[in-house]
């Protein structure tokens, strides 16, 4: 569950035209994509105690989540010293760190390796990790 702020609200606004707690139901189901039951996905669904105008907004909220996460472009640099100078890895979307440093410490990375994690071309975070 992400942390409601001021900037959340916004977008969510933006989105879906109207800010309300069905819609944010809707909003953080969206974001949080299919689940996992028994090794398979599944779509996600409202809460059976919602009916009427309370449904439409939790499926208001999600549709919009899914149309925002696909629009947002999402990738992870790694940024270290190699053998050969400087090394830069970049994988689509966010990752995990742990697979990819561990990849990097083969191909021979040594020391801090900096990862920052990109949305619509702006640095959201940053970690440094060492090898």
């Amino acid at each position: 569950m992400a942390t409601l702020t001021q900037k959340l609200i916004d977008i969510i606004t933006a989105r879906v035209g109207k800010f309300n707690t069905d819609v944010l139901a809707g909003w953080e189901a969206g974001m949080n994509g299919k689940q996992r039951i028994g090794g398979k996905l599944y779509e996600r669904h409202p809460p059976e105690h919602l009916q009427g105008q309370r449904y439409a907004d939790w499926l208001t909220g999600k549709e919009a989540a899914q149309r925002h996460k696909a629009s947002s472009h999402r990738s992870t640099h790694f940024a270290g010293k190699g053998p050969d100078g400087d090394m830069l890895v970049v994988r689509k979307g966010w990752v995990a760190r742990g697979k990819v440093i561990t990849q990097m410490e083969k191909a021979g990375a040594r020391g801090d390796v900096f990862v920052y994690y990109f949305e619509n071309g702006n640095i959201v975070r940053t970690v440094q990790c060492g090898i």
